[in-house]
């Protein structure tokens, strides 16, 4: 189970990638699968990226307040 992307939300989310590599897997009539390989501190600056974005939209917790600053 992947997560389907497209050009126009990496755009949105402003993050950029040096050095990957994309392998194509399989292909069907409807869907193209690909392998992407990324460094490891490529993965962690994403996945960083996306927990902070991920933080920032989540409801409040009832009975904890949001920190403030950074």
């Amino acid at each position: 189970a992947g997560r389907a992307a497209s050009v126009a939300e990496a755009e949105k989310t402003g993050l950029s990638l040096d050095s990957f590599k994309t392998t194509v897997v399989k292909r069907d009539e409807e869907k193209i699968h690909l392998r992407i390989e990324l460094p490891g501190k490529e993965t962690q600056k994403v996945f960083d990226a996306a927990l902070t974005s991920l933080a920032k939209d989540a409801p409040p917790v009832p009975g904890f307040r949001r920190s403030k600053g950074g």
